[in-house]
C-alpha cells in the first residue's frame, strides 16, 4: 500500500485562507461597531423619552431663585431666617 504524502497548501489556497480570516475579523469589528451604534441610539432615545416625560434641569433652573420654604417661615417664631440657615457657635 502506497502512502500519499500530505502536501503543503498551495500559495493560492493559503492566500485565500488568510483573506478569509482577515475578512472574518473585519466583519466582526464592523458588527461590534454596529452594536455600539445601536446601544448609543437606544441610550439617546431613552434620554429623549425621559426628557419628554420629566422635562430637563434647564427648564427647572429658571425658578431656582425662588425659595418656597422662605414663604412658609412664620415670622412670629423666635428664630430668624439667618439662625435657621447658618450654624452659630
Amino acid at each position: 500500500m502506497r502512502r500519499r504524502r500530505l502536501q503543503q497548501p498551495s500559495y493560492k489556497y493559503s492566500r485565500c485562507l488568510d483573506l478569509h480570516e482577515t475578512m472574518g475579523s473585519e466583519i466582526e469589528n464592523l458588527l461590534q461597531e454596529l452594536r455600539d451604534a445601536y446601544a448609543t441610539i437606544d441610550s439617546l432615545q431613552r434620554q429623549l423619552h425621559s426628557r419628554d416625560l420629566f422635562g430637563t434641569d434647564e427648564e427647572e433652573s429658571d425658578n431656582s431663585d425662588d425659595e418656597p420654604w422662605f414663604d412658609t417661615f412664620d415670622p412670629s417664631d423666635d428664630e430668624s431666617v439667618i439662625d435657621l440657615t447658618y450654624d452659630t457657635e
